[in-house]
């Protein structure tokens, strides 16, 4: 019994991050749309304009020291000044491991908070890794 009931939470989990990504509560539902990027286009889209976009991991700080996007900075997605802060001026990309909850969730607070041009990775780090594309370590080991 007890092995059923974790692929049933986990497809819960991912169930609702998908509904999480999709449908935010809004404060006005017609004007928030966080642009998604695949791993080729946001590579392509910072090599392109490397001044103009703020990649930002929003996982906690053990999974960025572990491997990160090149040129990424690291912000709690629970700390709406960080991720202000880590922004700038520059429009915020973030991304967290899968995209399904901490990446769009983020996204939708710099848009509350006045960002009004936001993007996310799509598939997040995973997806980054998938495309075999390189990632950054502050981890020793």
């Amino acid at each position: 019994m007890e092995k059923r009931i974790l692929p049933i939470f986990a497809l819960i989990l991912i169930l609702g991050g998908i509904s999480v990504y999709q449908g935010l509560p809004l404060r006005n539902p017609d004007s928030y749309r966080a642009a998604a990027y695949s791993p080729s286009e946001l590579e392509e889209l910072i090599r392109k304009n490397p001044d103009k976009y703020a990649l930002i991991d929003v996982r906690t700080r053990e999974e960025y020291d572990e491997a990160h996007l090149p040129g990424a900075i690291h912000a709690d997605y629970y700390d709406t000044e960080a991720l202000k802060k880590a922004a700038g001026d520059k429009i915020p990309i973030t991304y967290c491991a899968f995209s399904a909850m901490r990446g769009p969730y983020a996204a939708y607070q710099l848009y509350q908070d006045g960002f009004k041009n936001v993007g996310v990775l799509d598939g997040g780090i995973s997806a980054w890794a998938e495309d075999t594309l390189t990632v950054e370590s502050l981890d020793p080991t």
